[in-house]
This record gives structure tokens, sequence and C-alpha cells, in this order.
């Protein structure tokens, strides 16, 4: 996968040597929170309504969102960019109430129902809208390459049970930001952006710097 991605990467931001003179390379930052398509109280209710109604089980909803990105604009309203994302863990807790021998059953029925949350890199095409000197709109679209370990552990009857599991895949990523250059090289940004994790929906609400140089 790193092969892959490095050959991408190489292939994106590769520019002619006679129009170097156009390009304008950026970096930065953003953090912010994360809304989850399936909430933590939905999950809840749909185990205890379907399938075990006297399990305890605390899933927590979506956290803080963090990401890293840099890239190149070869013209004026045209770029590429790279960014490792964190979309942060879901937390589940079990205080009990799962059927003495059913145990993996129960974990297993869980983490299916968990998003997809983890780590990633996105590689994405962005384009740029000046609204004035200092204000600009962005937007970008491209590919998450993501990967997730989930676990929850089970109290049982004479010891407890822990389940792991690890996922990956590849999805659709959007993004947006409103952006005021405070000076010539530093932005600030208000963002949004929507992965599609495996049909896990998973939506992004922050701030953010960019550095352009």
């Amino acid at each position: 996968m790193k092969a892959r991605l490095a050959a991408l990467l190489t292939c994106l931001l590769a520019v002619p040597a006679s129009q170097a003179w156009e390009t304008e390379y950026f970096g930065g930052f953003s953090f912010g929170n994360v809304t989850l398509e399936k909430s933590g109280g939905e999950i809840e209710r749909n185990l205890a309504r379907n399938d075990w109604p006297a399990a305890q089980v605390d899933i927590g909803d979506g956290g803080t969102i963090t990401k890293v990105y840099a890239g190149a604009f070869f013209s004026r309203g045209m770029g590429v960019r790279a960014t490792y994302v964190d979309l942060g863990k879901v937390d589940v807790r079990v205080a009990g109430g799962v059927p003495a021998g059913a145990e993996q059953e129960f974990a297993n029925d869980v983490l299916d129902s968990l998003p997809n949350t983890g780590t990633g890199i996105s590689l994405a095409v962005q384009g740029r809208f000046p609204v004035s000197d200092r204000l600009t709109i962005h937007d970008w679209a491209g590919l998450f390459f993501w990967n997730t370990d989930q676990s929850i552990t089970v109290p049982g009857n004479s010891a407890t049970l822990t389940t792991k599991r690890s996922q990956s895949g590849t999805d659709l990523m959007l993004g947006g930001a409103l952006e005021y250059l405070m000076t010539d090289q530093i932005g600030v940004r208000l963002e949004a952006e929507r992965y599609n994790q495996s049909n896990d929906g998973i939506t992004m609400f922050g701030l953010g710097v960019a550095y352009y140089f």
C-alpha cells in the first residue's frame, strides 16, 4: 500500500519544468468535531431491540478529528493535496447483561455495528476560488485510504473476553473551506469534510491553518 500511495502522489505532484514558475506549495493542519452517521444511541437501541435486550452497553459518539496536509497549486485555481487524517476511535463499554456462553457472538455483533473510524491518507484534487484579496473558497475531492482497529471487552461469568478486529478500505471523500488570508503566506480556515467509510458516513466541521510558500 505504501508503494501504491507513493506512486500516486508522485504522479499527482509531477509538473513540467516549463510550468514550474506557476507552482505554489502549501501545508497546514486542522482539527474539529466528528459527527457519525451511526450514533452511539442508535447502535445501543438496535442491539436492545433486535438481539440483546438485556445487555448493558455504552457506545460513545464521535470525538475530535485531527489532520495534517500538504500540496501544490499548479495554477491560480487548481492543485492537488495529500492529507494524513485521524478520525478517532469509538469507545465501547459493556457493563453486563450478556447471556453466558454468548459473549463472542455479542462481541461480533457490536463490532459489526460500529462505524469505521481510524486513520488514513487521502489524495485529492483541490480547487481555489478567490472571493476577494483576502477571502478564498476551497473545495476538494479524492480517495481516502483508511485503516481501523476496533476492540471490545465483554465481562463473563469466569473471565472477560476481549475481541479485536482490523479493517481497511478505500472510499470517496469531499471537503471544502472558507479561508481568510491574514498575510500573503498564512490563512485561517473554517472547514467541512465528508468521509464515506464503507457507507458509514463521517462528517467533520472544524478550524485550520494553512501556510503558503
